[in-house]
């Protein structure tokens, strides 16, 4: 099992390589969402408990079930589910998650179930727009004291950072009426810079922060990390 890949719509899982893929494309997913997504694939012939899950994907971390609704949601981003649809996964009232998508089992390594892998470009929020209209390229990065933060970039251009706001959601905002005005005139021509921050959307979800550290988010991690 350690040696094998899974193939579910156009998604290839290699746990081996540690790496999710659409066609050849890599597609970005935090570690512990990656975990996540291995675990409920390995054991797709049954529902899985979310206490098993925070068991064994958190090792032993005393962690809420917070913590693995928000990976959850970020494995959905990733393969291209929603919690309404739930093509691929399954919610389970009162008892957990189960991996429903009909899935195909082939060999891992430089050769893969359909013919050789050529070395992947590197991901960039243009060929992710490519692969699925539907989502922008979610991706995470850490804060000096250890938070994790979640950022998506749309277009291309000259870059501009959107200011956080409360009870954002990275990935619905683009199919909201309330911000679809905005949100087409500032990706008109730029590459537009959003992140949840502390305590919303798919960030950590801890809500008890300064204002200092509201202000470090953008300023060292958001702006500096961001625009290279």
């Amino acid at each position: 099992m350690g040696s094998e890949t899974y193939l579910f719509g156009a998604l290839t899982l290699d746990p081996v390589v540690g790496q999710l893929r659409r066609g050849q494309q890599p597609i970005h997913i935090e570690p512990r969402a990656f975990a996540l997504l291995c675990y409920l694939v390995r054991h797709r012939d049954r529902v899985v408990s979310k206490q098993e899950l925070l068991d064994v994907v958190w090792n032993g971390e005393s962690v809420s079930e917070a913590a693995l609704t928000t990976r959850m949601r970020s494995v959905r981003l990733a393969i291209g589910d929603t919690g309404g649809q739930q093509q691929f996964i399954r919610t389970v009232h009162r008892r957990g998650y189960q991996f429903v998508a009909p899935t195909t089992i082939g060999p891992t390594g430089p050769t893969g179930p359909t013919g050789p892998i050529t070395a992947p470009a590197p991901v960039t929020p243009a060929t992710a727009d490519a692969d699925a209209e539907s989502h922008d390229l979610l991706r995470f990065c850490r804060t000096p004291d250890g938070s994790q933060i979640a950022w998506a970039t749309t277009g291309t251009g000259p870059p501009l950072v959107k200011t956080a706001n409360w009870t954002s959601r990275l990935d619905l905002e683009r199919t909201t009426s309330l911000f679809l005005h905005w949100f087409e005139g500032l990706t008109r021509g730029r590459q537009l810079i959003r992140y949840d921050e502390r305590g919303s959307g798919f960030s950590d979800l801890s809500c008890e922060f300064t204002l200092d550290e509201w202000i470090a988010d953008l300023v060292s991690r958001v702006v500096s990390g961001f625009v290279v």
